[in-house]
């Protein structure tokens, strides 16, 4: 690997990325092997730290540079409660576009002023 190359990576690391003394592999305190043995693959493992950092660093950003503005989550991305949840606490609105992903966002909390609503296409 090149030094660009483990710089990139180390970039989009989760924030709890850590090693073992074995060499193994923990993200958010849990050995990822341990995981992918009880749950299989493909596993998608989310960060929570990392999750709360980039949502606070995005709203924080454009608070200081466009003053009243509202952050949107793209829960087509993934969206789910806990994801949800995350987002509303951090701040954040968010768009759907069915009537599942509206239903996942008001199951948490979110107000429909938070909410933007639009077609899939």
């Amino acid at each position: 690997m090149t030094m660009c190359d483990k710089k990139s990576l180390n970039q989009i690391k989760p924030i709890s990325y850590q090693t073992n003394q074995n060499g193994n592999v923990l993200i958010g305190g849990l050995q990822v092997a341990d995981l992918v043995e009880q749950f299989g693959t493909p596993l998608y493992i989310l960060c929570y730290e990392t999750i709360k950092a980039r949502a606070r660093a995005y709203r924080e950003s454009f608070e200081k540079y466009y003053g009243d503005s509202l952050v949107i989550y793209a829960s087509k991305a993934l969206n789910c409660k806990a994801l949800c949840k995350i987002v509303l606490n951090e701040g954040l609105g968010i768009d759907v576009v069915s009537a599942g992903e509206l239903y996942t966002a008001l199951s948490v909390g979110f107000p429909s002023s938070k909410i933007i609503f639009h077609g899939n296409n």
